[in-house]
């Protein structure tokens, strides 16, 4: 019975302390997984192979941008942009899609790029579609902007440009991310130590930038602000398992 109960206090212990990203209050930016909100650029020269999605073949073929509605995204829309750095060669490829719930960045090898998304309430902002309350959503501000990596090859730099209703900006920026994000990047706390004056419940948008190493890859499920557990929360609940613990133990042994 002892044993039974300690292996099950153990399995409760693990899972408060994996518990930060998955607790209340926390909420997608974007999950890519709405219903007609494919966005699909390609860049490549002329001399390029056969191209797929939207070629941009325009004055400036290493740059391009798209606009899509998607329900499920924060402020009701998303742009897309992609800006091409193909070393030399111009026939090399970079492409940035959006579908079935990822957004996947692609370089041919030699080629890098830069993919930008912005998500501004359709250019009216996002106070405008009432979702600029960030802190209010989040019901604190012990928080962190999290990037949900499903694939990650080369290296990826990742900066989050954000605008208040009162054109107070702040940036944070992380260098060479692996394939998934911690507690330590992102943080609100971050954001405020950048610019002290930014008001975080009233956002006009925010705008993450992906530059990639040449020929780097990734994918992204999701975008996110997530709550960050007072660790008082969590050191807690684990007393309280403790205390449990020990009074079975003792129940235990005077039964023995």
């Amino acid at each position: 019975m002892l044993k039974q109960v300690l292996t099950t206090s153990l399995a409760l212990t693990s899972v408060l302390l994996g518990a930060g990203q998955s607790m209340a209050g926390s909420f997608f930016i974007d999950n890519f997984s709405s219903v007609n909100q494919t966005q699909d650029i390609v860049l490549q020269g002329p001399g390029g192979p056969p191209s797929y999605g939207v070629l941009i073949t325009d004055s400036n073929p290493d740059l391009g941008t798209e606009l899509t509605p998607p329900s499920s995204v924060i402020g009701g829309s998303r742009s897309l942009g992609l800006e091409r750095f193909s070393g030399g060669n111009n026939d090399l490829s970079s492409r940035a899609r959006v579908v079935d719930g990822t957004i996947a960045i692609t370089n041919e090898s030699g080629a890098a790029s830069r993919t930008t998304l912005l998500w501004d309430g359709g250019g009216a902002g996002l106070n405008a579609a009432g979702q600029g309350n960030f802190l209010d959503k989040l019901g604190t501000s012990t928080g962190r902007f999290g990037i949900n990596f499903s694939m990650i090859v080369g290296t990826f730099n990742a900066t989050i440009n954000i605008l208040d209703s009162s054109y107070r900006p702040s940036t944070v920026s992380v260098n060479n991310l692996a394939a998934s994000t911690t507690y330590d990047q992102f943080l609100l706390s971050d954001f405020i130590a950048d610019n002290p004056s930014i008001n975080l419940n009233s956002v006009r948008y925010i705008e993450l930038v992906l530059e990639s190493s040449a020929g780097g890859s990734v994918a992204i499920d999701s975008f996110g602000l997530y709550e960050i557990p007072e660790p008082s929360a969590l050191a807690g609940s684990i007393f309280a398992l403790g205390l449990g613990v020990t009074f079975l133990r003792r129940r235990q042994e005077n039964n023995d």
